[in-house]
């Protein structure tokens, strides 16, 4: 569930609540500041993804209470999370994805740019980042990850690749 697309129904089934409760539960959960709601950028109304958020925990104890899983917390998963929560402070975040399943983790909203930011534990240009950073041109583009720092050049456009702590200011 973590960073993953919300399936309404399928969150429905695991809690026991019904659909139409979800709906309602989910916006009061992020106005009490337990989880965030991420909504898709789009511009191509026919294939970019543009209904369902993303859910992130604020709250990473709660998360995990709520899994029963303090032993083995998912740390990419965790990771990526602790990012968006990082970027969420200062910047408007999305997230990208395609009726093909093209995903970019995060796309930071500036005013005259959208900035594709991956989390890789080890940095790695996907396929889904190429294509992003070919459709929308963005200055620059960044790939959180835990050691490794680079900077590769796609379509004339510099990925930054380095650990998320270099970003932060």
């Amino acid at each position: 569930m973590l960073g993953n697309v919300v399936n309404y129904q399928t969150l429905s089934d695991i809690s026991g609540l019904s659909y139409k409760e979800v709906r309602k539960l989910l916006p009061l959960l992020e106005d009490s500041y337990v989880l965030s709601l991420v909504r898709p950028f789009y511009k191509n109304l026919l294939n970019e993804l543009r209904k369902n958020p993303k859910i992130y925990f604020i709250d990473y104890g709660l998360r995990n209470l709520m899994a029963d899983n303090f032993e083995n917390p998912f740390f990419d998963a965790l990771y990526e999370n602790f990012i968006y929560n990082m970027l969420m402070q200062k910047f408007d975040v999305k997230y990208w994805r395609t009726a093909a399943k093209t995903e970019v983790d995060f796309v930071v909203l500036s005013e005259n740019d959208s900035i594709p930011v991956e989390v890789k534990t080890t940095p790695k240009i996907t396929r889904s980042f190429r294509s992003f950073i070919s459709h929308y041109k963005p200055k620059k583009a960044f790939i959180a990850n835990l050691n490794v720092v680079d900077i590769k050049k796609i379509d004339d456009i510099d990925v930054i690749m380095a650990p998320f702590v270099y970003f932060i200011n």
